[in-house]
């Protein structure tokens, strides 16, 4: 049996930040808090479930190799026609896994479902930004 992720929200018709700890049952609070923020702003709720929840699972399979989990930051806010979300990781950052369990298909993925996406890398870890369409 898994233990209960920690997890701390804030969501207001503004901004949406979670904070979760790098782990598989964090994936689905992240995914349906996207889904519900997106909702509320005018943005497509499934594609944005869909691209959060790759990008969450990227960070709880990736970020932490060889190391202990830590913790999976969700930030969504609107601007202007665009919603934009960001999933930003304290782990080892992105590098090349040959022992990786997936296809390497979740960026392209996210890509697909996104109007941008951008990988930052600043200090410890990664920050994956997404922008979706809002509608007017």
């Amino acid at each position: 049996m898994g233990t209960t992720p920690a997890v701390s929200a804030q969501l207001d018709e503004r901004v949406l930040e979670l904070t979760l700890s790098a782990e598989s049952a964090s994936v689905a609070k992240a995914r349906h808090a996207a889904a519900d923020f997106a909702r509320e702003n005018g943005a497509d709720p499934d594609d944005i479930a869909l691209a959060v929840s790759e990008a969450v699972s990227n960070a709880v399979i990736h970020a932490f190799r060889g190391r202990a989990a830590g913790k999976v930051d969700v930030r969504a806010f609107p601007d202007g026609d665009a919603l934009v979300v960001s999933v930003s990781d304290d782990g080892v950052g992105v590098t090349p896994n040959p022992d990786s369990p997936g296809l390497g298909l979740g960026l392209a993925l996210i890509g697909s479902l996104s109007a941008g996406v951008e990988l930052q890398k600043e200090g410890p870890g990664t920050t994956l930004v997404m922008r979706f369409p809002r509608a007017a």
